[in-house]
């Protein structure tokens, strides 16, 4: 889902919220995210990076999902799925088209 990060969260003495590690993967601060929807929410650097990441295939692609399809016919040409190579890395999966 689509969001903009709009500021670092403070205390009442405007020092960011959470800690800052050597190690990315252990920092805490917390970020406020506006969603399309306009509901605000508290996110660490961490979530908001794995939603990215998540998001993309190892190409740097995006996926967008969406809401629905109207009017979908299969071409006689389509692969099915079992046609389709699956394989796993990094605990995600992708498919290769023939």
């Amino acid at each position: 889902m689509r969001c903009t990060v709009r500021a670092c969260k403070q205390d009442l003495d405007d020092n960011p919220i959470g800690h800052e590690s050597k190690n990315l993967i252990l920092n805490t601060f917390l970020y406020d995210v506006e969603f399309l929807d306009g509901k605000l929410t508290l996110l660490t650097a961490n979530a908001i990076v794995q939603a990215m990441y998540a998001q993309c295939d190892i190409n740097r692609n995006e996926y967008i999902l969406l809401e629905c399809s109207v009017d979908v016919q299969k071409d006689p040409t389509a692969i099915s799925c079992d046609e389709m190579k699956h394989f796993i890395m990094a605990g995600r999966t992708y498919t290769i088209l023939p």
